[in-house]
């Protein structure tokens, strides 16, 4: 993937949404050579340099297609899926957002949705904590700036329904 990004083309870095690449530069890191993207963060505007050797590793990918997309939210309106709320029934929230925050970092739009859906099956229960809230909004925002690029509003609804 890293070889076909070039100036101006769009990608999903894991845990910060969707940047644009901005540059591709040439740098003398202790006396070698290394290519790096800089990538602009669309939504917060932070620039990242992330070396070209790198971007596998770090799971940069291309914006997801309108039909991944569509398969994303079917997991996320879909049938609620009972055992995940006993699996987590017994775990503080601790273990619970550090499971979700380790599925948001892969940056699978399908590991987001499922912490989107698993919120949702909390929420079902009991009203969601600040923290809980909190992490709802960073899934639904990070998959919400990628898809608005590729999905109609009227789809993206589940997105942009707070908490």
């Amino acid at each position: 993937m890293q070889s076909i990004l070039k100036v101006g083309d769009k990608a999903v870095y894991p845990g910060h949404g969707v940047g644009k690449i901005i540059s591709i530069e040439d740098k003398d890191i202790l006396g070698s050579k290394l290519t790096c993207y800089s990538m602009e963060i669309i939504e917060s505007g932070t620039k990242i340099m992330i070396p070209k050797n790198r971007m596998d590793k770090i799971g940069v990918r291309p914006v997801a297609s309108k039909q991944e997309a569509k398969k994303v939210m079917n997991i996320i309106s879909g049938e609620k899926i009972k055992e995940k709320k006993t699996k987590y029934a017994g775990k503080n929230w601790q273990k619970r957002h550090q499971s979700y925050m380790d599925k948001i970092k892969t940056g699978s739009i399908y590991e987001i949705a499922k912490v989107i859906r698993d919120l949702n099956n909390i929420k079902e229960d009991k009203e969601l904590s600040y923290g809980e809230k909190k992490m709802m909004s960073k899934a639904k925002n990070i998959l919400y700036s990628e898809f608005s690029l590729t999905m109609d509003k009227k789809d993206l609804q589940i997105l942009s329904n707070p908490n």
